[in-house]
């Protein structure tokens, strides 16, 4: 759908300043405006979160009849990139590594679902896409969420789904969401979080059912909590803070329905898990390092107002399919 450009702002004085351009790819542009509606809808949710936890937005602008946001250029690598590496190593990533991105996870989601306008309304924001691929990790190690391009809000100018159906990445869906829930609220997105912490800790997806099929059925039927005992094998007390993401019941037993004992930060934060140094800390074995991956080559950029660094694309990566789910490789 878009492609993301490590670009330049330049300004009197010697100004300047790095930013992450993304733009709408031309050839899923065409004649259907949706992927534009979805850029829109991205930047003017943007505009209203500023944590140090996801990635800032800065501004959109149209140039030759094509939308583009400007975001904050973060010198980094996903988690999908980070996983891959340690499984080209044959490591699993260090136990203090995982504890400490779940929890600037937690706090950006925490802070993203009680996000506000300018009005002082609650947005009511489902991100709706939280994995691997859509969270970078800084060279400064700081964890953000980026791309909320089929996030769920009312504040939303276009409507780029039908009632009824289901958008996202189905791997880390929560049940509610693969059925094409219309009542999906934060919960969903802390389902996400245990199948991306699930993977991260353990180095293989949570839901490796590769017919849609099956993985719809494992993920209605809450597959999801038979299959956690590799977390106590990192850490003992993992599992249970997990599974209560991973809960087939929003609503978690609770007959007011506030928590779905998906755990929101706090829970997480204060677990017995988070205090302290972990027991059994797990360390790289030796080996070469490795560079910096090499930038990828890009298209002949637009003529934006900003300068775009040819030959370079962003780690960034783009944004879902706003159409129905498939069982995407990622």
């Amino acid at each position: 759908m878009a492609s993301v450009f490590r670009a330049v702002l330049d300004g009197p004085m010697g100004f300047r300043k790095e930013v992450a351009l993304k733009q709408i790819r031309a050839e899923s542009a065409g004649d259907n405006p949706v992927f534009a509606q979805a850029l829109i809808n991205e930047a003017r949710l943007g505009g209203h979160l500023r944590h140090p936890n996801v990635v800032e937005t800065y501004e959109l602008q149209e140039a030759a009849g094509t939308f583009f946001i400007a975001m904050e250029y973060v010198q980094g690598l996903t988690l999908r990139t980070i996983q891959r590496g340690c499984a080209a190593r044959g490591v699993l990533a260090p136990l203090p590594v995982v504890l400490e991105i779940a929890d600037q996870l937690c706090a950006g989601l925490e802070y993203a679902h009680a996000a506000v306008d300018e009005h002082g309304a609650r947005l009511n924001l489902v991100h709706r896409d939280l994995k691997p691929a859509n969270i970078i990790v800084s060279r400064g190690g700081t964890t953000k969420i980026m791309d909320f391009g089929i996030a769920k809000t009312p504040a939303n100018l276009y409507q780029t789904a039908e009632t009824g159906s289901a958008k996202g990445t189905p791997y880390y869906m929560s049940p509610e969401q693969i059925r094409g829930a219309d009542d999906l609220d934060h919960r969903s997105d802390l389902f996400a979080l245990g199948t991306v912490l699930f993977e991260l800790a353990c180095g293989t997806r949570l839901f490796p059912e590769k017919d849609f099929g099956e993985l719809y059925m494992a993920l209605v039927q809450g597959a999801a909590t038979g299959r956690l005992e590799p977390l106590d094998a990192r850490l003992d007390g993992l599992a249970e803070v997990v599974g209560r993401c991973l809960a087939l019941d929003r609503d978690g037993g609770d007959t007011e329905g506030k928590d779905r004992v998906r755990p929101g930060r706090a829970s997480l934060r204060h677990s017995t898990v988070f205090q302290g140094d972990p027991p059994g800390r797990v360390t790289e074995t030796a080996g070469p390092r490795r560079p910096w991956p090499p930038p990828r080559k890009t298209s002949v950029p637009p003529p934006w107002p900003l300068r775009v660094l040819r030959g370079e694309d962003h780690e960034q990566s783009p944004t879902a399919s706003p159409t129905r789910p498939t069982t995407a490789t990622h």
